[in-house]
């Protein structure tokens, strides 16, 4: 009877631990899942998608909801603040922890400067935004302040990271300075020359948007009007008559009839080479009738990109001395350079 009595009081008690066992773990984890459902759901870029209620987002921040949490796209709402320009909302979460997603994607920070949105890129600066990391284009920031003619902006991310490679890279300086030119923000190109920009790519940029001040600048600071890219030339990539005249009086005639005798020397056994050293030694070199006829032996010799260079010459408009209106280049010109290009894309069609 004593036996049985102390087994039953044994089970007992080893119920009643059970019990309270799993009874405190139960309500722990309840306990937790609340938490989290207040807290995290639903998160505060949820709340944002809904509407921009400022009094709401700071009693949201009061109560300790995750101003990083993102949402499952992984926008967050830092990110989502720039995107709309808010600058309020902006610093209020600045303020509040809110993290710069500095990953390769388009961050706060890009997402600001792209807009246009300049007070919020200089607030996220100040801020720690990160610099060195290229958006999902490759861009880097800078390129889009100085696309927008944000001078302040790029001054001090060329101080800031003046020693970082990527300013060297392809997409660094000499790359973003093309956007500041064919923009037409000639203090940005200007300070991106002072720190090693090349002039010869931005020239080709100001000259295609007709950037008249900034083709002037480049030139004086050494721009290169000769330099091929491919098989084009500067000259064919402008409308206006005045940027024009500062190109062709800025070409280097001498290094034009180098380069025809480095084409000249290397010429094929069958080519009229007669002519070809007539038009070397008498012709006039920047004459659009003698650049065909250079381009036109250099074809029938089979030197296809070394015509190219120079039909693209002929083809090219002249400045009006004596009116507005450009001069339009050698007409046979361009047809031959219309016949090499369908030849090419027939070729590559293969």
């Amino acid at each position: 009877m004593y036996f049985s009595n102390s087994r039953r009081s044994v089970n007992l008690a080893i119920f009643i631990i059970m019990f309270v066992n799993f009874f405190c773990f139960d309500v722990n984890a309840f306990s937790e899942h609340i938490k989290h459902k207040e807290i995290k759901t639903p998160n505060l870029i949820d709340k944002l998608f809904e509407s921009i209620d400022i009094n709401e987002v700071k009693r949201l921040i009061d109560n300790g909801i995750d101003v990083n949490y993102p949402s499952s796209d992984g926008f967050s709402a830092l990110k989502f603040a720039a995107h709309r320009g808010n600058f309020e909302l902006t610093q209020l979460l600045l303020e509040n922890g809110a993290k710069q997603d500095n990953i390769r994607e388009n961050s706060a920070f890009h997402t600001a400067l792209s807009k246009g949105y300049k007070e919020i890129a200089e607030l996220l600066f100040q801020y720690g935004a990160t610099t060195t990391i290229a958006d999902d284009h490759l861009n880097y920031p800078i390129k889009y302040a100085a696309e927008k003619g944000y001078l302040n902006i790029v001054k001090l991310i060329l101080e800031k990271d003046k020693d970082e490679p990527y300013l060297k890279s392809n997409y660094g300086i000499n790359h973003v300075i093309i956007f500041a030119a064919e923009e037409g923000h000639l203090d940005v190109v200007k300070e991106l020359v002072t720190h090693g920009a090349k002039t010869d790519y931005s020239l080709w940029g100001a000259a295609r948007r007709n950037q008249l001040s900034i083709v002037k600048y480049l030139l004086a600071s050494g721009g290169d009007v000769n330099r091929v890219y491919g098989t084009n030339t500067v000259l064919n990539y402008t409308k206006s008559n005045e940027i024009l005249k500062l190109l062709w009086d800025g070409l280097d005639k001498n290094r034009l009839k180098v380069n025809l005798q480095k084409d000249f020397e290397n010429i094929c056994p069958n080519a009229d080479s007669k002519e070809l050293k007539r038009l070397t030694k008498q012709g006039n070199i920047v004459d659009s009738g003698d650049q065909y006829k250079i381009g036109k032996i250099l074809y029938e010799c089979g030197k296809i990109i070394q015509a190219e260079i120079w039909l693209n010459y002929a083809a090219a408009p002249r400045p009006n001395r004596g009116g507005d209106t450009p001069i339009k280049g050698s007409k046979k010109a361009e047809e031959l350079l219309n016949k090499i290009h369908k030849i090419k894309s027939n070729s590559n069609a293969v």
